[in-house]
């Protein structure tokens, strides 16, 4: 079974690296649309990614009751 603080370290790190990308974009960083528009994909990728942890966190959490 997965350890429940590798599952919190990876939503964390997943919301750390969204928070990131977005505060590049918000000044203005994207090089040009294609950079643009792979950050937001990175961004959505990650934001994917941290729910299906939450949703495996969520799921463990009720097994155990």
């Amino acid at each position: 079974m997965i350890d429940p603080q590798v599952l919190e370290y990876l939503i964390k790190r997943c919301s750390e690296e969204e928070s990131r990308l977005a505060d590049a974009l918000g000044q203005g960083l994207a090089k040009d649309h294609a950079d643009y528009r792979h950050q937001c994909g990175m961004i959505r990728g990650l934001a994917m990614a941290r729910q299906m942890l939450i949703d495996v966190a969520e799921r463990m959490e009720q097994d155990d009751e």
